[in-house]
């Protein structure tokens, strides 16, 4: 009888003890700890702040640069497209492989038809440039043709630059019947590449030198 009053009081003790602990927890806690109710006003107040961040005027500088360094680049591609001197084609070929194939690794292929025509767009608050480089390829092509193939795709411009560079006796010239066939066999590479592309993106469909060359 005494080791079971004893195991009952412990019992007793321990509720009447855990009972205490979770009063003087909820009496420290107050009234702050509370998840706080947010009025109308101030969840009105919360979305114009968000959208006042999300506007362009918000462009940081970083931003504003960047949009600056595209408008200049398009402009200089542009003037050497226009005057067709040689000098400042080649200048440009150099301009561009820097600052859209190592600086901004950017390049305008077929996936972003896709994109287009799937409605997958950037925002335009961050996609500014996008949205620029977008519109001036697609409005300079229907004015003058393949201004952004000749001048403005880091990839041409390097195949260009490497064929004006590399002397003519260390290439290999493909036979006459091969390379009149070769158009059907880049065709074929290319929609394999934009099927994988579209189920998988890990490939880029521009990435062949033959579908640049034959496609592009």
């Amino acid at each position: 009888m005494t080791v079971s009053r004893v195991l009952v009081s412990l019992v007793w003790l321990i509720v009447i003890g855990a009972g205490v602990l979770s009063q003087d927890a909820v009496a420290q806690s107050g009234p702050g700890d509370q998840p706080a109710t947010l009025s109308l006003d101030e969840l009105t107040a919360l979305m114009e702040e968000d959208e006042a961040q999300d506007s362009i005027t918000s462009m940081t500088p970083d931003e504003l640069l960047d949009i600056a360094g595209l408008v200049l680049v398009l402009g200089i591609a542009l003037v050497s497209f226009v005057t067709q001197q040689v000098w400042l084609k080649y200048g440009v070929f150099i301009l561009v492989i820097g600052y859209f194939g190592f600086a901004k690794s950017s390049l305008v292929s077929i996936v972003n038809i896709f994109a287009i025509l799937e409605g997958n767009l950037p925002t335009f608050r961050h996609g500014v440039p996008w949205y620029l480089l977008i519109g001036f390829t697609v409005v300079s092509t229907i004015l003058w043709g393949r201004l952004y193939c000749g001048r403005l795709c880091a990839f041409g411009a390097l195949t260009q630059l490497m064929d004006r560079i590399v002397p003519a006796r260390w290439r290999i010239e493909p036979p006459t019947w091969f390379d009149r066939r070769a158009i059907h066999l880049s065709v074929c590479g290319t929609v394999l590449d934009v099927y994988v592309e579209r189920h998988h993106g890990d490939v880029d469909p521009v990435d062949s030198p033959v579908t640049c060359h034959r496609v592009c």
